[in-house]
């Protein structure tokens, strides 16, 4: 006896009309609840990630789900490098290959989202570990990036970072070094004197003009950045508090 025997021949008719479109109706609907609560619909989720390039110290392309994202390291901001039109910054370099080099010996890398998950430039936010190593946290206790945190965010990193910014500064580290002053210039013998704090501005960068003896028309109308001051002063370039042009300088 088949499954339908004890149903009216015209019934078993009528019901095997309905069962091929009810399965499909079903099936149907499973697949849209799938796309709709899939994590592969565009959103960066919390899990593990894969690194596909550093695009400079706090800055990444991530790949989740076969999908690519950008993501920015949150409560941290490393020197610029990639930045258009924007000259690449002491110590960017240097953060970028740190970055670099953290993702290099960790093979597997765990993302942790926070209340504030994308900034106005359209970049997922959030916390890289690698086992119990963060690497926004690293990137700060190496000198090599300043806490930024805001409101909202979670107290426990914020305790963390700045903490790991203090860390820095007491050990002159990265961002927060000065240089010796007995360091001499290359080639010489000469002492460099230590640069005045005020001449180090809020992102870090110490900023140089040409001294008087090379007053090079291409360079006396506009400001440079160099990593050290002993590197500026064997290209020519003195301390200056002001963007003004050294009337000695003008044309």
């Amino acid at each position: 006896m088949t499954r339908f025997a004890w149903l009216p021949f015209s019934h078993r008719r009528r019901w095997r009309s309905f069962l091929f479109p009810a399965v499909l109706l079903v099936l149907v609907v499973i697949r849209v609840a799938m796309l709709l609560y899939s994590p592969r619909t565009g959103a960066l989720h919390e899990g593990d990630v894969q690194v596909v390039r550093v695009i400079d110290g706090d800055t990444l392309l991530v790949r989740q789900y076969d999908q690519e994202f950008r993501l920015r390291l949150l409560g941290i901001d490393t020197p610029e490098t990639v930045k258009p039109n924007h000259p690449v910054e002491p110590w960017g370099p240097e953060a970028s290959q740190f970055t670099s080099q953290f993702v290099a010996r960790h093979s597997s890398l765990r993302l942790q989202l926070d209340k504030r998950r994308r900034d106005r430039y359209g970049r997922w936010l959030g916390y890289l570990f690698a086992d119990d190593e963060l690497l926004n946290e690293s990137l700060i206790r190496q000198g090599l990036a300043r806490a930024r945190t805001y409101a909202g965010d979670s107290p426990l990193m914020e305790r963390r970072f700045r903490a790991a910014e203090q860390e820095a500064r007491s050990a002159g580290r990265g961002i927060w070094s000065q240089p010796p002053g007995d360091s001499a210039l290359p080639g010489t013998t000469d002492p460099v004197a230590p640069v005045p704090s005020p001449l180090q501005d809020v992102r870090g960068r110490l900023r140089f003009r040409p001294s008087p003896g090379k007053c090079d028309a291409a360079f006396s109308r506009r400001m440079v950045a160099l990593p050290r001051p002993d590197q500026a002063l064997a290209a020519g370039y003195s301390f200056v508090l002001s963007t003004e042009v050294s009337p000695s300088c003008r044309r």
